[in-house]
């Protein structure tokens, strides 16, 4: 533990001047971090963006030839998703209960506590100061569209849902891209999502994450007794916020996301040597 002490020291004189001369990066948790986050109101919207391999991976694609019509028929949903719809996202920082940051559960602080059981949500969020709850969604339009088509072309319906499952995470990457701008300039960042469902962190967790986000004030998210969001259409995450002078574990290659999965021994990509979220093999 005091070598840890030590290696924590040394990583918050390397974060930036604010935060030099204390004992560890945990010191700088919710005052320093609120600082630099400023008057941000943790929530906004972006313009979805459609990963056309992504989309088609969902669809079972990878290097095969599509039919020509089938083609036209995917950029044509892909481009509606595009120019009609809107991902909202809303997301608020949380300290780590720091007695528990290397146990299990983890707890978050704040507003009401949430434990992240696991263990591989504790590996993913080791080193982290913070961690930032995130939620995006493209709202009840998509909802509306996909119904329509359900009743008018069932294949088009198919094709517009990869396409939104891709444009999502969209505005996931946007709150991200938003929160690194303000915690950069302090020395910090986020790392990769951990969604709950993944690995080993249960969906069981989701109805109290979005009511410690207030994700239905924010942006109408709500889940059902299932665990299903509403709107479809949606995604959360747990992002750890770290020093920039640290890589987060998964960012370290100690864990390939298939490795997380629950999925990983009857994946069909996974078979093929490919993965659900970049062209390649597992390696």
């Amino acid at each position: 533990m005091q070598a840890s002490a030590q290696a924590g020291a040394a990583s918050s004189d390397r974060a930036g001047g604010r935060f030099a001369g204390r004992e560890s990066l945990a010191d700088a948790t919710a005052a320093d971090l609120a600082a630099a986050l400023g008057q941000d109101r943790g929530r906004g919207t972006a313009s979805p963006r459609v990963d056309r391999l992504q989309a088609l991976r969902y669809l079972g694609y990878t290097d095969q030839a599509m039919d020509p019509d089938l083609e036209r028929r995917f950029a044509q949903q892909a481009q509606e998703v595009e120019s009609r719809l809107q991902a909202s996202y809303c997301w608020q920082l949380f300290p780590l209960e720091l007695a528990l940051r290397y146990g299990l559960p983890l707890t978050l602080v704040g507003e009401g506590a949430l434990e992240l059981p696991g263990s591989q949500i504790a590996r993913h969020l080791r080193g982290a100061v913070a961690v930032v709850l995130a939620a995006a969604t493209l709202g009840f339009d998509c909802e509306r569209r996909l119904t329509q088509l359900s009743a008018t072309s069932p294949a088009d319906q198919l094709l517009y849902s990869t396409c939104s499952s891709s444009a999502v995470e969209s505005g996931l990457d946007a709150a991200r891209a938003r929160i690194d701008a303000l915690l950069e300039p302090a020395g910090f960042h986020t790392g990769p999502p951990f969604a709950p469902g993944y690995g080993d962190l249960p969906i069981a967790v989701q109805p109290r994450f979005l009511e410690v986000l207030g994700a239905q004030r924010s942006i109408g998210l709500s889940v059902t007794a299932g665990g299903v969001l509403v709107p479809v259409k949606s995604v959360t995450a747990c992002l750890g916020v770290f020093p920039c002078s640290v890589r987060p574990p998964d960012e370290r290659k100690e864990a390939l996301p298939c490795d997380n999965c629950t999925n990983r021994n009857s994946c069909k990509l996974r078979a093929k040597g490919l993965t659900c979220y970049g062209n390649g093999s597992n390696s």
